[in-house]
């Protein structure tokens, strides 16, 4: 029997150590996720024609234990410019909605240390919220880095399916309260506080018992750097979200309200989306506002 040489030898090495490393960086790609206007992927999210659209995407290295961090560094431009989102209609054909990064994504490399998470937050352009017609689509968020130092490929998300029909005339109670809220996230990732301010205002105005307007009211606290009115605004939506009553007037006082009580049977607090709570340790982390000193 033939022996293979020590070239051969030396050439089947290096393609199965090639191959290991070409393993191993796959292994290693980031994992994507998207969220859209604040759902994951699972039922189809209802987007309304003329409403905002956001989309969060998040990277995470799903390698606990690794030791080394992934690394996303291209040539040029920040890693942030590689990550896009993408919308076909059905049949695979790309739809033609564009969307922006809000803020200021970082303009340098990115490194994920394992099990780390990094999110960017994109909004769709308000001349695009109405043109897509009614129907089903699905977004898929891309991270492309063919060049550059560190990790290189293509990782995509889940696509997460969406449904858009046209906005209903009159949206009253929760839906009302989810438009206004949505809007005023946008608003705020658009640096738009008076936009953001007539949307809280509108909320609270139709329904000044539901959780949503106080909510906003926090969010915009916190645009203004407001930490103690951030935290009053949120502790409020946690009492109106876990109210079970549907009156927002003063319970009766001495004799009748002991009878009520005796009369009536004590409601369970509704559960408060978990959200909320997130939103208060998010607050509490703000500086305390500091006034101007005095002239």
């Amino acid at each position: 029997m033939k022996r293979p040489s020590s070239e051969r030898l030396c050439w089947i090495w290096l393609v199965a150590l090639g191959a290991s490393a070409a393993g191993a960086a796959e292994a290693m790609a980031p994992a994507v996720a998207l969220r859209v206007n604040g759902r994951g992927p699972g039922a189809a999210v209802e987007l309304w024609r003329g409403e905002p659209v956001i989309v969060e995407v998040t990277l995470q290295n799903p390698d606990r234990a690794a030791k080394d961090p992934i690394l996303l560094e291209p040539p040029a431009g920040g890693w942030a410019t590689r990550v896009t989102v993408l919308a076909t209609s059905t049949g695979g054909r790309t739809s033609n909605w564009t969307f922006v990064a809000a803020g200021k994504p970082s303009g340098g490399a990115l490194s994920l240390q394992p099990n780390a998470t990094t999110t960017l937050v994109f909004r769709l352009q308000p001349a695009d919220s109405t043109a897509p017609a009614k129907g089903h689509y699905d977004l898929v968020a891309r991270l492309e880095l063919a060049d550059g130092k560190g990790w290189r490929g293509t990782a995509r998300s889940e696509p997460a399916a969406v449904e858009v029909v046209d906005a209903p005339a009159e949206p009253k109670e929760a839906a009302l309260g989810r438009r206004q809220l949505l809007r005023v996230t946008d608003a705020l990732l658009a640096a738009d506080l008076g936009r953001a301010e007539a949307a809280m205002k509108e909320m609270l105005a139709a329904d000044v018992r539901r959780p949503e307007g106080f909510v906003a009211m926090g969010l915009i606290s916190e645009a203004k750097g407001e930490r103690e009115l951030a935290l009053v605004a949120i502790d409020l939506a946690i009492a109106r979200a876990a109210d079970p009553g549907t009156s927002a007037t003063q319970p009766a006082a001495g004799a009748a309200a002991k009878e009520r009580e005796n009369a009536v049977p004590a409601l369970k607090a509704k559960p408060v989306p978990l959200e909320y709570y997130d939103l208060r340790r998010r607050f509490e982390m703000m500086p305390p506002h500091e006034k101007p000193p005095r002239g």
